[in-house]
């Protein structure tokens, strides 16, 4: 009889061992498929909102135009760029100009000079307040440069928005 409780022992820890490995499978399958199916529910919402745009409309101008075969458009590029180069040429000198100054009024004062003795000292200077009138001048020509191109674009852009109107209809 002793073996025999020792079987009905062993069959009832292994039933109750089985049982304890489906619970944890219940237990961690049931939040995955949760989460699975929330997901695929919430993925799915609002996606009749988001039709999309009839593009086989032949009738329609392309919104990108390429300017690379437009002559006048790369002859003004070009224009620009030398423009660009002369500005950044005149900036590069009076930037060494400026670092000369700065250098030649620091070697006027004493070594244990402190900063704003030093900017002090660059103030009174005329060389310095006369470059620092040029790089205030180039400085406003940039920005005016850049408020001309894009005003430039933007009479483009809306020039390009009124054929591609005028076009359509």
């Amino acid at each position: 009889m002793n073996k025999c409780n020792f079987l009905k022992k062993d069959i009832v820890m292994m039933v109750k061992l089985r049982l304890i490995a489906f619970k944890i499978r219940v237990s961690v399958l049931i939040p995955v498929l949760s989460v699975f199916l929330l997901t695929a529910f919430f993925s799915g919402c609002g996606c009749g909102d988001n039709k999309p745009q009839n593009v086989t409309d032949t009738n329609k101008v392309a919104d990108v135009v390429n300017r690379v075969n437009d002559k006048t458009y790369m002859d003004s590029l070009k224009q620009h760029r030398a423009e660009q180069k002369v500005v950044a040429r005149d900036r590069n000198q009076l930037g060494r100009e400026m670092t000369l100054c700065a250098e030649r009024v620091k070697a006027g004062l004493a070594a244990d000079v402190s900063q704003d003795d030093f900017k002090a000292a660059l103030a009174q200077d005329k060389e310095w307040k006369v470059l620092q009138d040029r790089q205030a001048v180039l400085g406003q020509d940039v920005q005016d440069v850049l408020r001309e191109a894009r005003e430039t674009v933007r009479e483009r852009l809306l020039k390009e928005k009124r054929e591609a109107k005028a076009s359509n209809r």
